[in-house]
């Protein structure tokens, strides 16, 4: 317990200031582990749901419909799914979160006479306020709108969790960790054109919002909005925009908001019982396709976790689950998809993911390399040449290497794009160039055969036709 209050200190100050999600984060992390975290988080998410439909659900003969939206937007349509309600860390930086402040919300609510509880009321709302900046900066504003329309109608009991709520947020929020992050951690002299592209470019993937969209085309159909949550989800999106993240996670704030908006506004009274049944039981079935792949992936989970427990060289063989599509969001993988680059950084060429796993698992003595199983096997049917395949279907390129040191440069042969000869797009160097550095690679020894890897550039390897090395 030590080590998590110590970690906690150190990430207050360097990192940021969601102090209280990253307690129970690191308690279960270091000390519960998964087993128990699993169990956590069907409660958890159960109490979400229901407090979603215990808050803004007003009529009790409307709560099994107000319940079936909730479920069914919340794990068909919310965007980054799989890292707000499945991942670990995600679960208590966002699900958590929710519950928190939805439970806050709900306190707020009610009529609470005793003087007793102002004090355990205080520092509940220190503790939902002390949270995640993408969520209490919108909520603080939420909160803010009703103060100023209704401060005179403000209860005793208001006023304390609202004055612990603020101290909560600026705890959070002007953490040492969180203005440095904000001012962009050490590239904070980034020059102010990189700046714009990343607003741009959070801007441009505001795509991926759904619930948000479906809320704005609940308003169009049904003529009415709840304003004051609507603030809710508009600050949290220039938040996000700001931020200049373009991550489905990053957005939770606005879907949550969102969503809230949804159930508000909902016309309850047009919609037969039969509904609610019905968009629950089409819930229950996506829950039951999926069923299959999620066991797929914990029993690869379970037989990698054997592997780093008695592995002697390191090697660590990966087998990925490749889901359909309405499946994917379901699936959190123990390691990054073997389609993206992130599998051959973070699995081969970065030191402290593979060696923070190593310890996480009692393994100081060997250093881990993770590696798709049909590399490995390739490996003892000796079927890697002596020259990179620019056809593989692996997450990065690969050939023996007989020389004794590794190569100072590595460089992309590229086939000219078709969009070069477009104006505008000619001057792009990634539509126009005829070669291109290749940033990462590394050597590896196999029972005995070197081979070298090169990071895989998935922006641009339908072009690829040849790797040179000095």
């Amino acid at each position: 317990m030590r080590d998590v209050l110590v970690s906690n200190y150190y990430h207050y100050f360097q990192t940021n200031g969601r102090v209280v999600p990253h307690m129970f984060l690191m308690t279960f992390d270091a000390l519960l582990g998964k087993g128990w975290f699993n169990v956590f988080n069907a409660v958890l998410f159960g109490a979400y749901l229901h407090l979603l439909t215990l808050n803004f659900v007003k009529e009790r003969k409307n709560a099994l419909m107000g319940l079936a939206i909730s479920a069914s937007l919340t794990l068909c349509f919310m965007c980054g799914f799989t890292n707000e309600f499945l991942w670990m860390s995600g679960v208590f930086n966002y699900e958590f979160v929710a519950v928190l402040v939805l439970l806050f919300n709900y306190l707020l609510n009610q009529e609470i006479r005793s003087k007793w509880w102002m004090p355990f009321l205080f520092l509940y709302g220190v503790v939902s306020g002390w949270t995640h900046e993408a969520v209490v900066i919108g909520l603080s504003c939420v909160y803010l709108w009703m103060c100023a329309r209704k401060w005179q109608q403000l209860t005793l009991s208001q006023w304390v969790l609202l004055s612990g709520f603020v101290v909560g947020v600026a705890l959070c929020v002007l953490s040492p960790g969180s203005i440095y992050r904000a001012l962009g951690g050490d590239e904070a002299s980034v020059a102010i054109t990189g700046k714009m592209l990343n607003y741009v470019r959070a801007l441009f993937y505001m795509y991926n919002l759904r619930i948000f969209f479906l809320m704005l085309l609940m308003w169009m159909l049904v003529k009415k909005m709840e304003k004051t949550w609507l603030i809710g989800a508009l600050v949290s999106l220039l938040f996000v925009a700001f931020t200049g993240h373009d991550s489905g996670h990053s957005r939770f704030g606005v879907e949550m908001f969102s969503l809230i908006i949804v159930l508000c506004v909902f016309p309850y009274g047009k919609m037969k019982g039969w509904i609610a049944y019905a968009v629950l039981s089409f819930a229950t079935v996506y829950l039951l396709l999926c069923m299959p792949y999620c066991v797929q992936n914990y029993q690869e989970f379970k037989r990698v976790e054997r592997q780093i427990m008695e592995t002697r060289d390191g090697i660590i063989s990966t087998n990925e689950v490749h889901p359909p599509f309405y499946a994917e969001r379901m699936v959190r993988r123990f390691m990054f998809s073997d389609t993206t680059d992130s599998y051959f950084i973070w699995g081969l060429y970065d030191d402290w993911f593979r060696t923070s796993v190593a310890r996480y698992y009692g393994r100081k003595d060997v250093i881990l390399y993770f590696l798709p199983e049909k590399f490995v096997q390739g490996t003892h049917s000796g079927i890697v040449d002596d020259d990179f395949d620019i056809n593989t279907t692996l997450p990065f390129y690969v050939c023996r290497w007989s020389a004794v040191d590794v190569p100072t440069s590595l460089t992309y042969i590229l086939r000219k794009s078709p969009w070069a000869s477009y104006p505008i797009l000619g001057g792009i160097e990634r539509f126009a160039a005829e070669k291109m550095s290749i940033d990462k690679w590394m050597t590896l020894d196999i029972e005995g055969t070197t081979y070298l890897l090169a990071k895989k550039n998935f922006m641009i390897q339908d072009r690829v036709i040849d790797i040179k090395y000095e």
